[in-house]
C-alpha cells in the first residue's frame, strides 16, 4: 500500500495553469521553486491508495483545498518572479 500527499497532487494539477496566468517563467527550475514554495506553505494531506478509498478522499480533499492550493501557487509565482534562481 502506498501513501500519497493529496495536496501535492492538487498542486501538480494546477501549477501549469497558474504559471501561465501569473506569467511566471516556466523553466524546470522556476517550476520546481514554485512547487516547493507552495507546498511548504500548505499542510500535507495524506491518504492511502487502498482501492476505492483514495478516490473518495481525493474528491473530498479536492473541493476543500483547491482554492488554498491555487492561492499558494499564485503567491509562490510572485516570489519566484521577483527572485528567479535560473
Amino acid at each position: 500500500m502506498a501513501i500519497i500527499n493529496v495536496t501535492q497532487i492538487l498542486a501538480e494539477e494546477k501549477i501549469h495553469e497558474v504559471i501561465r496566468l501569473m506569467e511566471c517563467c516556466s523553466c524546470e527550475k522556476c517550476e520546481d521553486d514554485v512547487m516547493a514554495l507552495a507546498l511548504n506553505s500548505l499542510p500535507p494531506r495524506y491518504v492511502t491508495t487502498h482501492a476505492g478509498k483514495q478516490y473518495v478522499q481525493l474528491e473530498s480533499f479536492k473541493k476543500q483545498f483547491e482554492t488554498d492550493v491555487t492561492a499558494a501557487l499564485m503567491r509562490a509565482c510572485m516570489t519566484v518572479k521577483e527572485h528567479p534562481s535560473h
